[in-house]
């Protein structure tokens, strides 16, 4: 109690003091405008963020009546949601992650279910030791919203009841298993070669599905089949012991998903495993009560066009295309060393519901809609063909190859626009060959080094050193040449992210690198303008006391800083990208750069677009604002463009408004001198109106914050001499 009262006052006073800061100069609102050409097609998800490693379900987010698609990435336990625009036998998908607030932390693998046949899907998602359920408790009025109905769903384990077993690994089976109306569960047992059977009594015992009290181990084989725990083989009809299977086997990671393929009306199961390349169909001849596994398939869905991932491919049965069958997502469930740009593989039913027949579309479904370089992004943004615009070139982690040799490239985007409305046009994934430095991490870095009028190339990357590339242009476009593979000796650890800046105004360039650890390490220049000087002994590695790390109990603290310096209103600031995925704002910088720089903000405009966040800040449309780009682990972009709150909301009042507690968690109670007030209304940093309350009487009233997420917010009050806002945390 004592340790969460000193965080509360941290983060009230944080926030009181800076308030202002962060209201009324920086801010940025998430936007689409900007188009992207890939081979003469416009991307019509170009900033949805990238994807790399997905678990695929459908859901009604607006409750339009049509099932629009939901994708949880592992890679960071990333949520993305696009509309269904439901265009009959089409896909036609708009990325829309609004409605990834809506739904709360999840972890490792989640399936979305109707379990009380409501019509709405409900969330299943990994918790330590077994699993959780969140209902949808959301309508067409309200909107989209969750409440926790089980923390940890238990099972009667042949009377010894206790959770219901699913590692954070595993992917299990959630589905009515016997055609009853309720959801049962398959899972693997701990020993992970037997599939357990918890069937849910719900209907047997009360007549109707909405219990999740009453799961009973049914059998601990399901289907009489076991899967070997050196290989992907399978072992059929085996007998069933009367109870729970137990061997002393090291269980590495399964999943299961269940269809009913052959159409007599039980439930095959698809196995992946992370062992294995593809998935293994086991048809079931048995019955809905007995399920019995007479064959198995290894080329699953077809020996045509089989699934073929390197690492734990896993099948999804969604309907994707708008012509009510159910078609096949497959994609690795996996955090990394698989296939990460064209992993989504989408097969079409071209047969029926009943009797389904999967035809391989396309191995980037969506992917090949949006900004998608792999794994990592790390975007940067310079003119590198001489006609005044900037150019967009991004850098990556790598792209999956065999044998793990994910070598790093720079995809490059020629901006053929105008400089108030860029254009960025597709030139290549490889830009100038860098591939073949055989290097992971590329993290690219503009700057006249050599003072003779160009700019240079510095890339930084995972071993913590840098490349230094002289630019001999041609004809005005950038050419660069290999000078320097380790440059002038520095070496910050690992994961150097450089920005070639001008930090302390002295006309010369300076680096600011950022790493793997969090912190941000300042190399000032020491030389001229044409012959640099960044000499190791004189690096600052701990510049303005700048950590973007978080700590974790028993962890060592990442936190993989991308910093980028930069000026608005004339004030120097520092912005940098974090591990955890917020972004970082700091100030305090001019004349102090020996001292402590201000910590401004740690979720600068909440912004959180997957883990590894990498920002680019420049004023892409010429309107004197910076705009900010950012990249993230799943190898994609998003974009953002600045809005200062201060245009819409005056802070300053001579009226009192006293708001208690702050923060607050339930209830909120507003006193005012202000004579009549009419409503009281909760506004993000996004200037989105997310609650609102009419106030019948009187000058104090009080608003319930319960339902809204953690964060900093706006409380407006209307009244009849006009609207006042004070801030707020809610906790």
């Amino acid at each position: 109690m004592h340790k969460n009262r000193v965080k509360i006052i941290a983060l009230t006073i944080l926030f009181l003091v800076n308030i202002n800061l962060g209201f009324s100069q920086i801010n940025f609102i998430k936007n689409d405008s900007i188009s992207v050409n890939v081979n003469g097609i416009n991307l019509s998800n170009a900033w949805a963020g990238g994807l790399n490693f997905i678990q695929a379900s459908s859901i009604d987010l607006n409750y339009d009546g049509i099932e629009d698609l939901f994708l949880f990435d592992r890679s960071g336990n990333k949520i993305n949601t696009f509309i269904n625009l439901g265009i009959q036998d089409s896909i036609s998908y708009i990325t829309n992650n609004s409605y990834r607030n809506k739904f709360p932390q999840l972890n490792s693998w989640v399936l979305l279910r109707d379990y009380n046949n409501d019509g709405k899907k409900d969330i299943f998602s990994y918790t330590p030791g077994g699993f959780l359920v969140y209902k949808n408790v959301g309508n067409a009025i309200d909107g989209l919203s969750f409440e926790l109905k089980s923390s940890k769903v238990y099972s009667n384990y042949f009377s010894d009841y206790i959770p219901l077993y699913v590692t954070s690994v595993d992917i299990p089976a959630i589905d009515d298993i016997d055609a009853d109306g309720d959801l049962d569960v398959l899972t693997f047992s701990v020993n992970g070669v037997y599939v357990e059977y918890h069937q849910n009594k719900s209907m047997e015992l009360y007549g109707v599905p909405d219990s999740l009290d009453n799961f009973n181990l049914n059998t601990s084989c399901w289907g009489k089949f076991r899967e070997n725990e050196l290989n992907c083989e399978i072992t059929l009809d085996l007998p069933c012991g009367g109870g729970r299977e137990i061997e002393n086997i090291l269980h590495a990671g399964s999943s299961l998903s269940t269809f009913d393929i052959d159409g007599d009306g039980d439930k095959e199961v698809v196995i992946g495993d992370i062992s294995c390349t593809s998935n293994t169909v086991i048809v079931n001849g048995g019955t809905i009560q007995i399920a019995n596994g007479i064959s198995q398939t290894h080329n699953f869905p077809n020996s045509t066009n089989p699934i073929n991932f390197n690492n734990f491919p896993t099948s999804y049965f969604v309907d994707v295309n708008n012509d009510q069958k159910k078609d096949l997502l497959v994609s690795p469930n996996v955090f990394n060393a698989a296939e990460n740009a064209k992993s989504i593989w989408f097969y079409k039913n071209v047969g029926s519901q009943a009797i389904p027949n999967f035809k391989k579309i396309k191995e980037n479904f969506l992917q090949n809609q949006m900004l998608e370089v792999g794994e990592g992004a790390h975007p940067v943004l310079e003119d590198l063909d001489g006609d005044g615009l900037k150019d967009l070139l991004i850098g990556n982690y790598g792209y999956y190859s065999v044998g793990g040799n994910n070598n790093s490239m720079l995809a490059f985007f020629k901006n053929i626009g105008t400089l108030n409305e860029p254009i960025f046009q597709f030139q290549t994934n490889d830009y100038q060959n860098f591939s073949q430095l055989n290097m992971r991490g590329l993290y690219p870095a503009f700057g006249d080094l050599d003072g003779d009028g160009d700019k240079d190339l510095l890339l930084g990357n995972e071993d913590g050193k840098m490349v230094y590339c002289i630019n001999i242009p041609s004809n005005g476009v950038a050419n660069f040449v290999l000078s320097e593979s380790f440059y002038k000796g520095i070496d910050i650890g690992n994961f150097a992210t450089p920005q070639i800046v001008d930090v302390d105004n002295d006309g010369k360039l300076d680096l600011l690198i950022g790493e793997e650890r969090g912190t941000v390490n300042f190399c000032r220049n020491e030389g001229t303008t044409t012959a640099p000087d960044f000499s190791v002994a004189n690096i600052n590695p701990l510049f303005g006391n700048i950590n973007v790390s978080k700590y974790i109990p028993n962890s060592i603290a990442f936190g993989y800083s991308t910093p980028k310096f930069f000026k608005y209103n004339g004030q120097s600031r520092i912005i940098s990208g974090s591990q955890q995925g917020y972004i970082y704002l700091y100030e305090n910088i001019d004349n102090n750069l020996n001292g402590n720089f201000t910590l401004v903000d740690s979720t600068l405009s909440q912004i959180w677009e997957g883990v590894r966040s990498v920002p680019e800040i420049f004023d892409i449309n010429n309107d004197n604002k910076p705009d900010l780009f950012l990249g993230n682990y799943a190898g994609g972009l998003s974009f953002f463009k600045f809005d200062n709150v201060a245009s819409v909301i005056n802070l300053k009042s001579d009226k009192k408004i006293t708001i208690f507690p702050n923060p607050s968690q339930n209830i909120l109670s507003i006193q005012t001198n202000i004579n009549k007030v009419l409503s009281v209304s909760v506004i993000d940093l996004n200037q989105r109106i997310i609650l609102l309350e009419n106030v019948l009487s009187g000058s104090n009233c009080s608003i319930n914050v319960s339902a809204i997420k953690q964060g900093y917010y706006i409380l407006k009050v209307s009244s009849s001499e006009g609207d006042f806002y004070e801030k707020f945390i809610k906790n």
